[in-house]
């Protein structure tokens, strides 16, 4: 027997393979045309505010643009955010709409969905509108000029040729609609969807050689002409984000020298090379930790209907016929409970937000003003509320405003100073399901709001008084002098159980059925204070 032709002899008990199990990074969505290939798989980690690690995804949708962006109701968009699961169908494959995955609420019949690390709202960033710039919008004004309704330093210095023919800037913005129409509807159809946490990239500025851009696109288009349409485009984009929740993310400034393409960041004469792609999660990163995170919207709807049902099968109290009728309800637990309250907090800390999560929505990185403080609790601190609040004439206010049990998912602690200028008028854009209170810890200070007639009236600060209002519903604010715990309290579902959380200076949670609380300080202690379904019902014939 030839023995080169002998089968190798492996011992497998020699060397056995290891596996090193890391968390999963939040992914970052980037959709669109070819600008968001340079993302692809790019892994970094924010280490002041989050502390998380990222991973940005390219969802390449080659010749997409603005122009037709929405075509056949998102359809191309849709199968890209569907392979991504993203979005989901009917749980048993029958003909219906895609919902968003992290909004549905077929997933929660599922047990496990607990074991999945909380992350908030999606992040898409969205690339669109460049092709159709070049191909339509430039090929359309051929060499035609318009001028600018703002002003844009620096593009007198760039070539126009003469005897060139000016277009009245209302042609000119009707075209550009045209182009750019089916983008920002398409942007709004997934903003109302549920991907709340969605940004607009702005175009990048075009190659500064006539030379490069006649080989790459078939036609001339003067330098002058190309940067003021993608100035333009991006004053649009601005625009659209100004009157929208849709987020711009713009570059445009930090790529460019007086509006000109700053050559560091040249690369094939369309698109910029990596040093700009930097630039953009730079600035990505930066609007995560300091824009508000949106609470999700159709999740909370879910859990109220959910807490009012299972709550309605018990003895549930009547409901508060005063709340109901003024967004306003109170009780009194008496002075000592709160200054006992009042005695274990140490009001050294600043209201920035020191626990920015994506799976919470929460203040400002920065304080809200030097005159108001704040406080850590403890452990012991928690439980004493706990047990102030679920017990006896609190518990039953809460009940019959809320029509459902509770969870207090925010206790902040928060004194406004003597000498402080009253704060402005407010609401507090709460999710379905969400009651706020106050319980007064010292006299001073107190509660005032407008009220159905637009008239300013107070209620005055005792210690012990707790105050329960409807914050979307009244316009208030808290009066210098007044020392408080401000409770967010959610209508309980099934599946999370009573507690009471200390959440720095976040205010709810973004989705009431998937949220961590590790960093935090809560009673009953070390829990995640969630449970799975509570019926024997298999789940599969639940969905």
């Amino acid at each position: 027997m030839n023995s080169a032709l002998a089968a190798p002899i492996i011992d497998t008990a020699v060397a056995p393979v290891e596996l090193e199990y890391i968390p999963q990074p939040v992914p970052i969505y980037m959709l669109g045309e070819s600008h968001c290939v340079v993302f692809t798989d790019r892994i970094f980690r924010e280490t002041r505010h989050i502390n998380q690690t990222f991973v940005t995804r390219a969802l390449y949708l080659p010749g997409i643009s603005s122009h037709d962006f929405s075509d056949n109701k998102l359809a191309r968009v849709g199968s890209a955010l569907a392979a991504e699961h993203l979005i989901i169908g009917d749980p048993r494959g029958r003909a219906a709409d895609w919902v968003p995955f992290h909004v549905s609420p077929n997933p929660l019949i599922i047990p496990n969905v607990h074991s999945k690390t909380p992350k908030g709202v999606p992040i898409i960033v969205v690339f669109a509108g460049e092709i159709a710039l070049r191909s339509i919008f430039l090929s359309k004004l051929g060499q035609s000029d318009f001028e600018l309704p703002f002003p844009a330093p620096g593009l007198d210095r760039l070539a126009m040729p003469s005897g060139h023919q000016h277009v009245p800037f209302q042609l000119v913005s009707q075209l550009a609609n045209q182009v750019l129409g089916p983008l920002f509807s398409g942007l709004l159809g997934l903003y109302n969807m549920g991907f709340t946490s969605l940004y607009l990239h702005s175009i990048p500025p075009p190659t500064l050689s006539d030379e490069e851009f006649e080989k790459i696109n078939g036609f001339f288009s003067p330098v002058r002409l190309r940067y003021k349409s993608a100035l333009l485009f991006n004053q649009m984009f601005r625009d659209v984000a100004s009157q929208t929740s849709i987020r711009f993310l713009d570059i445009w400034d930090d790529v460019t020298i007086d509006n000109a393409l700053d050559p560091r960041f040249h690369i094939d004469g369309t698109h910029l090379n990596v040093d700009a792609a930097y630039i953009t999660l730079q600035k990505l990163l930066t609007s995560i930790v300091r824009d508000p995170r949106v609470a999700v919207a159709g999740r909370y709807e879910f859990a109220r209907q959910e807490a009012e049902a299972w709550f309605g099968d018990g003895a549930a109290p009547a409901p508060n016929e005063r709340f109901a009728q003024t967004g306003l309800a109170s009780a009194d637990v008496g002075p000592e409970p709160a200054a006992q309250l009042s005695r274990r907090l140490d009001f050294t800390l600043d209201t920035a937000n020191r626990h920015v999560r994506l799976d919470w929505s929460g203040g400002p990185i920065e304080p809200w003003s030097e005159a108001t403080g704040t406080a850590q609790p403890d452990t012991a601190f928690m439980k004493e509320l706990y047990e102030l609040i679920y017990e006896g004439e609190v518990s039953g206010l809460i009940h019959s405003c809320l029509n459902a049990d509770f969870a207090a998912v925010s206790v902040r602690p928060l004194r406004f100073e003597v000498d402080a200028p009253a704060g402005s008028f407010h609401t507090d854009n709460c999710p379905s399901g969400m009651l706020r209170c106050a319980l007064h810890l010292t006299d001073g200070g107190g509660f005032e709001y407008m009220d159905a007639d637009g008239q300013a009236k107070s209620i005055e600060a005792r210690a012990g008084r707790l105050v329960a209002f409807d914050g979307n519903r009244l316009q208030h604010r808290w009066l210098p002098d007044s020392q408080i715990l401000e409770m967010s309290l959610v209508a309980r579902h099934k599946r999370l159980e009573r507690c009471a959380i200390w959440a720095g200076m976040n205010s709810w949670p973004v989705d009431p059925f998937n949220f961590s609380t590790q960093g935090f300080v809560d009673y009953p202690a070390g829990r995640s204070h969630f449970g799975l379904i509570e019926d024997g019902a298999a789940w599969w014939l639940t969905v």
